[in-house]
């Protein structure tokens, strides 16, 4: 026949039963069907079943309506209107998202695990993709239905009073301060009793994911950290110690504007109570290396007298390694070595024994700037062995101050 279809993709329900099909003739093109094309195709079909189905258990009176949830228990108060919302089907290793009712990925078909958030909140928010993980949170791609626009979605991996009450205080934190340079949270959402922390979408990814393509450009670094040191100062001051600055922490909406981001361990300045203790991880390679957002480590450092730090390790400063009160000193630190790190491709302090490591830290120990970036100007390198300087008082005293040094450098490398 001269209409066939070409293309034909089942419209499934829950229980594996057919609602329907979504049919496609030749392409004008006559180029045959890729296999993008078959997974945009499933991709519409499974959002069109879960459409059917409600209007199906509507317009039957179902005993069981699509809104109930699964587990009693589990369920928050029919008041909610988020109570109902089934958990989503998540892919291990791309990260997509798909209704309940699926049971493979479509785009690497991998078997589908049941996520940490509904596929689709009524009224407020559809997710798609996780996007990050974290020691204690995990990182959604989402839409808000409602105005249309992506966000970031942050929930927990597992509910516990401490860790809601932690993400809740991540939300204050973050939504007293604003700037330009600092990642704002729109709200918070609860489903089934786990909170929700929705935040602005940074699309243009991190600064990590920029540093493992390759090395920045010194001018480029030197920007970035001009707008990171504006935000340190604003921070600083509202008496807000941001504690965790590492690249992973650094975000780019699509037009490259970089946003501090992530307050899970910010605290109010000489308000900074301790969380709960882990043991030290021993591989420092890796990013999930960090100390959990909002967790404490516990390091031995006599047979009967500990140090707690809060913070990623190999971004904490010797006075934080050496167990004194945190101050605005520990945040510029962490910025110094970070713009470091994009000029040398890599991170500063990895691998190896952790004891060492946290001498080298301990010691001030940077590596000479000249003999890792020759090929730099040399007042870059002058900056690095004043930011970085084993001696607190010979380092910048405020962002400010670490600021006006970068503008400084402006010029030189302009030409």
């Amino acid at each position: 026949m001269d209409n066939a279809f070409r293309l034909i993709v089942p419209i499934l329900a829950r229980d594996g039963s057919l609602l329907g099909l979504i049919g496609l003739g030749e392409k004008k093109s006559e180029l045959p069907f890729f296999k993008e094309d078959r997974q945009l195709l499933r991709a519409i079909a499974s959002g069109i079943a879960w459409v059917l189905e409600v209007e199906l258990s509507r317009s039957l009176g179902s005993s069981r309506s699509w809104q109930e949830p699964l587990e009693g228990p589990a369920s928050l108060p029919p008041s909610d209107p988020g109570a109902g919302a089934e958990i989503a089907k998540e892919c291990p290793n791309c990260g997509r998202l798909y209704a309940s009712y699926t049971i493979f990925c479509t785009s690497c078909s991998r078997r589908l695990e049941p996520s940490h958030v509904p596929f689709l909140l009524p009224s407020k928010f559809r997710f798609e993709r996780r996007i990050g993980t974290g020691g204690m949170g995990v990182v959604y791609r989402g839409v808000d239905l409602s105005l249309g626009r992506p966000v970031a979605v942050k929930t927990l991996r597992r509910v516990s009073p401490e860790d809601a009450m932690r993400l809740r205080r991540e939300a204050r934190t973050a939504a007293a301060v604003s700037h330009p340079h600092l990642a704002p949270v729109y709200g918070m959402e609860t489903w089934q009793g786990t909170p929700m922390l929705v935040m602005e979408l940074l699309e243009g990814g991190t600064l990590s994911q920029r540093i493992e393509k390759g090395k920045l450009a010194a001018a480029e670094t030197v920007e970035l950290g001009i707008s990171m040191a504006e935000a340190l100062e604003h921070l600083h001051a509202t008496d807000i110690l941001h504690r965790d600055i590492k690249p992973s922490n650094i975000g780019y909406t699509r037009d490259g504007t970089p946003k501090l981001m992530d307050f899970g361990i910010a605290r109010v300045m000489f308000d900074l109570r301790r969380d709960v203790e882990v043991s030290p991880a021993a591989n420092l390679d890796d990013d999930s290396v960090l100390l959990p957002p909002t967790s404490v480590w516990n390091l031995p450092t006599t047979v009967t007298m500990s140090k707690q730090l809060v913070g990623t390790l190999a971004y904490l400063s010797p006075e934080a390694l050496n167990g004194q009160p945190a101050d605005t000193s520990f945040d510029l630190w962490s910025l110094a070595i970070v713009l470091y790190e994009c000029l040398l491709g890599r991170k500063i302090f990895a691998g190896g024994d952790m004891q060492q490591l946290m001498s080298r830290i301990r010691n001030g120990r940077v590596p000479d700037f000249s003999q890792t970036c020759p090929e730099q100007d040399e007042l870059l390198g002058d900056f690095f062995r004043s930011a970085l300087h084993k001696t607190i008082t010979r380092r910048p005293a405020t962002a400010r101050e670490l600021k006006g040094r970068l503008v400084a450098l402006r010029p030189r490398l302009a030409t």
